[in-house]
């Protein structure tokens, strides 16, 4: 009987569930990746798991993708773990928090697209200083906060489109190159003024 006790505990101690499963694959561009689905995980996930490739580690990867069929939050454990990554595509999101991302200090490319997020908080990409790159398109988006780029002082690609933006407070450094903040189905009454960009919608 203990024995049997014993075992049950152990087996829900580790049960697969715990983990996240990594698929690990190199790219075209030269990247070696982690393929996640996000049903397989929760924010209190504590352990990645998977089989590597040609003797590659958790330090080679570079490139993280995060898809799926049910809404999460992203797992603040991917940073800490894959501590070189520099590009992260998620295209599925509930919600995010500052910390969510507060050891993406290398990540140069971050793509949220195609989610049901609606508010991102100003500070979310403070600790993200080599960000060049932030497409957060195709997602339910009402609100752009002014400093929401304050700790990317490298970025130089702002993408938003179709999104349901109502108010766009932003600034952008003297880096940006590119922004697109189309939006469907409103009337546009604005005027672009850079690094300072104001916007509200008129429907």
């Amino acid at each position: 009987m203990l024995l049997n006790l014993l075992f049950v505990i152990i087996a829900v101690n580790f049960h697969p569930s715990s983990a996240i499963n990594c698929l690990y694959a190199g790219t075209e561009a030269g990247h070696y990746s982690c393929e996640v689905l996000a049903d397989q995980f929760n924010i209190t996930t504590d352990y990645i798991s998977g089989i590597h490739q040609n003797n590659k580690t958790e330090a080679d990867v570079t490139s993280l993708f995060v898809n799926g069929k049910n809404e999460v939050e992203f797992s603040p454990l991917f940073c800490r773990v894959f501590v070189n990554l520099q590009n992260i595509h998620i295209e599925i999101l509930e919600k995010a928090r500052r910390e969510d991302f507060s050891d993406c200090r290398n990540v140069r490319v971050l793509k949220i697209i195609g989610t049901q997020l609606y508010w991102l908080p100003e500070d979310i990409f403070y600790d993200m200083p080599e960000l060049r790159e932030l497409k957060l398109s195709a997602n339910r988006l009402v609100y752009l906060p002014a400093g929401l780029l304050n700790g990317n002082p490298k970025i130089e690609k702002f993408l938003a489109p179709d999104n349901m933006l109502e108010i766009i407070d932003l600034q952008f450094s003297n880096e940006i190159k590119a922004i697109d903040l189309q939006v469907s189905e409103i009337s546009l009454n604005f005027e672009i003024s850079v690094p300072n960009f104001h916007f509200q919608a008129n429907r």
